[in-house]
């Protein structure tokens, strides 16, 4: 028994917390250099309207997790929060924006789509990230 314990103890040390960081992740969408606003009339029941999503980018570039952000249309403000965290893990994402109901064309040309879109993002290590993504420029930086 002498002899497992010194084991034992180097096994529960070595299964310390495998949380992975993240970084609470906030910002504005800007079109026309102002917040990208807009009224969900004419939309079914609980469709937002408008989808922001992260897609991480692991090693190689291949595809990891998706992330949504909780959209305001009346501010063009956006927070990203998981049911396990508050902010996006470290690490590379490109950004994918859509906007009318599901199932109908998306009024952006599927220019922001997974396949399509110029927005990408880093989220390093900081207190809080601010990020603007202008629709106009094609851009999303991190402050």
């Amino acid at each position: 028994m002498r002899k497992a314990l010194p084991l034992l103890l180097f096994i529960i040390a070595g299964c310390g917390d495998s949380t992975v960081k993240t970084v609470p992740v906030g910002g504005k969408v800007i079109k026309d250099g102002k917040p990208f606003i807009f009224t969900a009339q004419k939309l079914p029941p609980g469709e937002p309207g408008f989808r922001l999503e992260f897609l991480k980018l692991e090693d190689g570039g291949k595809e990891g997790l998706l992330f949504s952000g909780q959209f305001n249309p009346a501010d063009g403000s956006f927070s990203v929060k998981t049911a396990e965290s508050n902010g996006l893990p470290l690490g590379k994402y490109k950004v994918i924006i859509a906007k009318g109901a599901r199932g109908l064309p998306d009024e952006f040309k599927n220019q922001f789509s997974k396949d399509k879109s110029p927005l990408s993002l880093t989220i390093t290590d900081a207190k809080e990230i601010q990020v603007e993504i202008d629709l106009d420029k094609k851009t999303a930086s991190a402050r």
